[in-house]
């Protein structure tokens, strides 16, 4: 199947609206600091040029398609990022026919939070939205939110068709994120992160965004995160997840590792794959941001491990 086919980027309402979100209730910014409104022209020209099939409703992105879908996808992102990281992998899927939910998660740009009030069990209230009654859906998840993705599967069984982790936390139940971020010790992120106890949120400094998370992609994309991480809600990470044989245990789940990946290294990903049992396995030569790097080849591989 061919991914080089054009697709158009329609947004309803204007682009500042869109990246421009001001936080009413926190003196944090979500972007570096500089001139925003030249930061704001910058990604408005990043998304010209990356020009996709959106609509920005609420807390999040979905792509729709005329017609009956094949799949839905519900792709959630990793630490620091948005829904803004699937800009790619949401056109290509849905251009195949299948409906695609990117949301963003709370304390994000779209779904502001303080980040003292998010917990892994709010980030499952609001995620729990994206996963319709009337049809399965198949989860893709990136980096840290593979917690999220287990508890969604935990809590919600009857609507999840499978689970894929993209070089992601896919961790046993008694066990925290956290723990696995510091076993780590081979990740270029360890050294790299300022962690606020009284805010209760984590950020990783902006000079290893490059070397950690986007070593293989272009400076569009290496441009568009340095404008948009933001600090992460620290209470999800320290949460111990509680999954059961008879729930989580049932939903069919796979994994792509990222072999040249930086932060999410080869060695903590063969870990929980020893950890928790998968029935399927691919490898793709790619950084942390496959997403950006290997858009046509990540998206493959979601189509094919999708299959029962």
């Amino acid at each position: 199947m061919g991914y080089n086919r054009t697709v158009r980027f329609s947004v309803p309402i204007s682009y500042n609206q869109t990246v421009r979100y001001r936080p009413t209730s926190s003196r944090h910014s979500m972007t570096e600091a500089g001139d925003e409104s030249g930061q704001t022209r910058t990604l408005i020209a990043i998304f010209r040029k990356r020009s996709f099939l959106g609509v920005v409703r609420g807390a999040g992105l979905l792509t729709e398609r005329r017609g009956q879908s094949m799949k839905h996808f519900l792709l959630i992102h990793g630490s620091w990022h948005g829904a803004w990281c699937w800009y790619k992998i949401a056109p290509l899927l849905e251009a195949e026919g299948h409906s695609v939910s990117a949301p963003d998660l709370p304390g994000r740009i779209c779904s502001p939070a303080r980040p003292i009030s998010v917990s892994l069990k709010k980030m499952v209230r609001a995620v729990s939205h994206y996963l319709p009654r009337e049809k399965k859906t198949t989860i893709v998840v990136h980096s840290r939110y593979g917690i999220l993705a287990s508890m969604l599967a935990e809590t919600f069984p009857e609507r999840i068709e499978r689970v894929i982790y993209l070089a992601s936390y896919m961790i046993p139940s008694g066990k925290r994120a956290a723990e696995y971020f510091r076993w780590d010790k081979g990740s270029y992120l360890t050294e790299h992160v300022t962690i606020s106890k009284a805010g209760m949120w984590d950020r990783l400094h902006s000079d290893i965004f490059r070397e950690g998370l986007y070593h293989d992609c272009n400076e569009h994309d290496n441009k568009l995160g340095h404008m948009l991480l933001g600090r992460e809600p620290l209470r999800p990470a320290l949460a111990k997840l509680k999954l059961t044989d008879e729930r989580f245990g049932q939903i069919p789940r796979a994994y792509i590792r990222l072999t040249e990946d930086r932060a999410v290294t080869p060695a903590l990903q063969d870990r929980v794959l020893n950890e928790t049992s998968v029935d399927r396995v691919e490898s793709l030569a790619a950084s942390h941001s496959a997403y950006f790097s290997q858009p046509d080849a990540l998206t493959r591989l979601i189509q094919n491990l999708s299959k029962s």
